[in-house]
């Protein structure tokens, strides 16, 4: 489901009671542009064949008329009080910021020096700088290969994150393998039962084929927003690692790790940014979105500063 969809599928009117606002206008409409025409007005008082010599035409009519005008300004102010919403009013009380779940795959590929001084040693240093981006934001980290393991539930405590990133190797590990899978289900589960909104990045340099309908069950079956940060050299081809692969089932967004701080840049702006409270949560209170409907009402009533307007204007005679 994409953003647009979701936006349509929670619109709805606050007040829809005040949508009946509309029926007295559109009567008060009708019957300006009824008494605007004045040939048929003065039809059952003149002669056809008079009249149409009579009524004398503008050479150059606007296509903006008063009755129009008032008819869009009129709907626009019923759809303003009616109260469209689409989200929810963010909570004083929330965090500003998502959970972020690090899935740290360890295996002895991430021992390899194409990245100095290695893959392990650059992720480390990476996740220390992306936790000093997200002061205050918490952080849960899991690690995988042959089976998944949940080392530290979400935390706001970086320095605890960067010593259990320090502390482990793949030598800790029971074996190879490239359980992803679980690790997802094992973060998805964490994520349900806190409540919360979070977002996932994986940290892997390779995926096997064997888990790719794994992967495709788990999508099916969970929204979490993913991304994938690739810790190979920039100069190093993705083709063959599974990685391409793997991130489309999961719909994950791949970034290359870099030697400056713009891939973390980019992790960052990608996370999931949205608040603690639930959009089931039925406390949360719905934002009016009516006031923006303000700039063109004003707009629409400026036409009525100009000279010789009226909402049923004359015609010569």
């Amino acid at each position: 489901m994409n953003g647009t969809d979701s936006l349509f599928e929670q619109f709805h009117f606050l007040r829809p009671m005040g949508l009946l606002a509309a029926i007295p206008m559109l009567i008060v409409w009708w019957y300006c542009v009824r008494s605007g025409d004045l040939k048929q007005n003065l039809s059952k008082q003149i002669s056809p064949h008079l009249l149409k010599h009579l009524i004398v035409k503008p050479e150059h009519k606007s296509r903006v008329q008063p009755a129009g005008v008032l008819l869009g300004i009129w709907l626009l102010g019923t759809v303003a009080l009616a109260g469209p919403s689409w989200r929810q009013e963010p909570s004083p009380f929330t965090q500003d910021e998502s959970n972020l779940w690090l899935l740290l795959k360890l295996t002895p590929s991430m021992e390899s020096d194409d990245l100095l001084p290695s893959r392990l040693e650059r992720v480390r240093n990476k996740m220390h700088d992306l936790m000093q981006l997200r002061d205050g934001s918490a952080t849960g980290l899991i690690v995988y290969s042959e089976s998944a393991h949940l080392v530290m539930p979400p935390t706001n405590d970086r320095g605890l994150i960067d010593q259990m990133l320090q502390s482990i190797d793949p030598s800790m590990m029971p074996g190879e393998g490239d359980a992803l899978p679980e690790a997802l289900a094992l973060a998805a589960d964490h994520i349900e039962r806190d409540a919360v909104s979070a977002s996932i990045l994986v940290i892997a340099d390779a995926a096997e084929s064997s888990e790719m309908s794994a992967l495709d069950q788990w999508r099916s079956a969970h929204q979490v927003t993913v991304q994938w940060l690739v810790p190979i050299g920039l100069e190093s081809d993705l083709i063959g690692l599974g990685i391409e692969d793997a991130a489309n089932r999961i719909n994950a967004r791949v970034v290359r790790i870099t030697p400056d701080d713009a891939d973390i840049d980019q992790v960052v702006r990608r996370a999931a940014s949205s608040l603690v409270a639930s959009t089931t949560d039925p406390s949360a209170q719905w934002r009016d979105e009516g006031y923006w409907l303000l700039w063109p009402i004003t707009m629409g009533a400026a036409f009525w500063s100009r000279r010789g307007w009226s909402v049923a204007p004359r015609n010569a005679v």
